[in-house]
């Protein structure tokens, strides 16, 4: 996941942020792309070293199940334009 999210937002500056506007990546409380800690994990501040880094400042939350870093990735490729299981094919 991280590794799509970096190599999509070097084609696009704008990418991460369109991203982390998205209804998908947005939960009840936190989003998973964001540019603090405290928005991804705005309950939980003994969570807010699992994240990454990307591009731009934009974090990205990293204490998830695999099927919201599949939920992530959907979000990635449809921001992109991208066809998951076409054009952006990945196995977890």
């Amino acid at each position: 996941m991280v590794f799509i999210l970096r190599e999509l937002a070097k084609e696009d500056g704008s990418f991460l942020e369109r991203c982390s506007l998205h209804p998908d990546a947005i939960g009840r409380k936190r989003k998973y792309i964001a540019k603090t800690t405290g928005e991804l994990y705005p309950d939980r501040p003994d969570l807010r070293e699992y994240h990454e880094e990307l591009s731009g400042g934009w974090l990205v939350m990293t204490n998830l199940s695999n099927n919201r870093k599949r939920n992530i990735i959907q979000i990635a490729a449809e921001v992109a334009g991208l066809t998951l299981g076409k054009d952006l094919i990945v196995q977890l």
